[in-house]
């Protein structure tokens, strides 16, 4: 909402009208999921907030354009202080307490469903985040607290200032706390509310492929350090030591020189932030680095440094905060034998379907193959760049479909049951794969062996040791399921949830629920897109809310063509019969005689 109204374009009419109503949509969708806790602190802003997009929601669906231009000034010049107000309410420790209040007792009320669980748990970490505050650290604070663990919780301890990192002998990372109930949570809450600890704070990061000419260099306030160099001085002594900072020449407590990562290509960058009270060193210090780096990138025209995980965070020299350094390795460089066992059953059964109909001369399967490209290039990209090309394959696919639609319309009409259904099949198949996973959880050795024989009744193995679960006879073991996990765990909360979702008169309901939010994250996309292609506002949260969303869409919209060039039809065709197929199913949901029916045997 802040972007939109900071938004310094012209107003133009119909298409900024539609955003301008897809935003309001989104932030009334939002107000509603708000716990009874931060509801009530919130209070008089979140109030005058409801009241100032109702004002706007009104204004634009009944005045004409060239009005709305007008009035649209008028609350740009009142709404951007309501909305600065919630914002700063937001970001206050009350509301991150009260935010983590709701969620602690949607854990501990068993009636309250898993979807607003999850819901309250992602509002209390997007207003850890407005906090400015380091998420991954202070999860792992918080699981550690919760989770009695002595290690974690010394950590935090250091991080609260109770203990200096010199005076703390750390744990066996097994070892219990001790805690109580109440003491785990009260110190949750300590670990919320804490202000920052002012000083003199100094962050080191790390970066691989990275081999410098010299030793050091020295940019302002930011140094760059030999790995390897470093960590020989750090343990074998001698004169190099006096050039060395302070603050890695501590000895004892949690941090130790071994823990550096000595690699030949690995430079560690200390950055200096002088004094200050920061909540997220870590973040503002990366951020200094990386415009640095990434501006002698671009005088190199070449980008080959790659960040590490891991930083050591020190306050007037002394250690507040370490995370081990190590590689992080995308998705794409780890080698996967499932998948690979998967794909080898997928292309035998292809060579049933399709070995009649090759070769293909059909001019169209080259263009679709070079849009296959396009969305696995956009599989590699940053979310703002990946969405854009997603969005260019539907619209060429949209084309291809030969519907005479845009391509937000097609999607609309060709994808909507699809994507509620896959939704409703996707939950069940999580929730039943889960149960059979964790047998281990359940204490009874009677009920584990019964959970092994539904796996083995359920369960086709295939090459390799992928398998597939047959739902079908899953759906039936619900109750007994619900019964055996518990429904303060998360898996459980989803089992009691899924037995009273999953019945014949409930089925059509959920799918209302599902197609307004399909109707929700649409809008929000074709927002985004609009906003991405003509310089409109963009955030990068509201972006990741639709990149796996135009990515699955874009690539089934593409597996439907493909499916239908290599069985000798064309791309119209292929959508024409699919629409047809779905359509039958949405129509028939409320008549099916059982959950196998209508989702699994459909």
């Amino acid at each position: 909402m802040e972007g939109w109204l900071a938004d310094s374009r012209p107003y133009e009419g119909q298409w900024q009208k539609w955003s301008w109503l897809s935003v309001l949509a989104d932030f009334r969708a939002s107000v509603s999921q708000v716990g009874p806790r931060l509801h009530a602190v919130l209070g008089a802003e979140l109030a005058a907030t409801v009241a100032a997009s109702a004002s706007l929601k009104a204004d634009f669906e009944f005045l004409s354009h060239a009005a709305m231009a007008v009035q649209l000034q008028v609350h740009r010049a009142t709404a951007p202080g309501i909305f600065g107000q919630l914002s700063s309410q937001w970001a206050a420790a009350d509301a991150r307490t009260a935010a983590w209040l709701d969620l602690v007792d949607a854990c501990r009320d068993t009636s309250i469903a898993y979807e607003t669980l999850a819901t309250r748990r992602d509002l209390f970490w997007q207003l850890v985040r407005a906090s400015d505050h380091d998420d991954s650290q202070m999860s792992d604070f918080l699981a550690g607290a919760l989770g009695n663990n002595a290690f974690h919780i010394a950590l935090a301890r250091i991080w609260l200032g109770d203990v200096s990192a010199t005076e703390v002998s750390l744990p066996h990372p097994d070892q219990s706390a001790g805690l109580t109930e109440a003491e785990q949570l009260d110190f949750c809450e300590r670990l919320l509310t804490k202000p920052p600890t002012p000083g003199r704070y100094v962050v080191w990061i790390a970066f691989g492929r990275a081999s410098p000419g010299v030793i050091h260099r020295v940019v302002g306030p930011i140094s760059f350090w030999n790995a390897k160099w470093l960590r020989t001085a750090l343990e074998q002594g001698g004169p190099d030591l006096a050039s060395i900072p302070a603050e890695v020449k501590v000895t004892g407590g949690t941090f130790r020189p071994e823990d550096l990562p000595d690699d030949e290509d690995v430079l560690l960058v200390r950055v200096d932030l002088d004094a200050g009270a920061w909540t997220d060193p870590v973040r503002v210090a990366t951020e200094q680095v990386e415009a640095v780096v990434t501006l002698a990138g671009f005088h190199v025209d070449d980008a080959k440094w790659r960040p590490l995980a891991g930083h050591l965070v020190t306050v007037d020299d002394g250690v507040k905060g370490f995370a081990p350094f190590h590689q992080i390795l995308s998705p794409d460089e780890i080698v996967n034998q499932l998948y690979q066992h998967a794909m080898d059953a997928e292309l035998a059964d292809l060579a049933l379907q399709l070995g009649a109909h090759l070769p293909i001369v059909d001019g169209a399967l080259s263009e679709i193959v070079q849009a296959v490209r396009w969305w696995q290039q956009a599989r590699r990209q940053p979310p703002l760049a990946a969405v854009l090309m997603h969005v260019r394959v539907l619209e060429l696919l949209t084309q291809r479909a030969r519907v005479n639609k845009k391509w937000y319309e097609y999607l609309d009409d060709y994808q909507r049951s699809w994507w509620v259904r896959y939704v409703m099949v996707d939950e069940l198949g999580q929730v039943i794969n889960g149960c059979l996973l964790n047998y281990e959880r359940i204490p009874s050795t009677a009920d584990q062996q019964w959970l092994r024989d539904l796996s083995q009744a359920v369960t086709t193995y295939l090459p390799g040791g992928a398998f597939r679960r047959d739902l079908g006879k899953g759906v039936d073991a619900l109750p007994e399921l619900a019964r055996l996990f518990s429904s303060h765990d998360d898996l459980g909360r989803r089992v009691q949830d899924a037995v009273g979702r999953y019945t014949v008169s409930a089925l059509p309901a959920w799918r209302d629920d599902l197609e307004r939010e399909w109707h929700l994250t649409l809008d929000r996309l074709v927002r985004v897109r609009n906003a991405l292609a003509h310089g409109g506002p963009i955030v990068d949260d509201t972006v990741a809310t639709v990149h796996g969303f135009a990515e699955q869409l874009a690539g089934w919209s593409l597996a439907l063509a493909l499916e239908g060039l290599l069985k000798g039809q064309d791309v119209a065709a292929s959508n024409a019969a699919h629409q047809h197929d779905f359509n039958k199913w949405n129509d028939g949901l409320s008549s099916a005689g059982s959950v196998t029916e209508a989702l699994i045997r459909s």
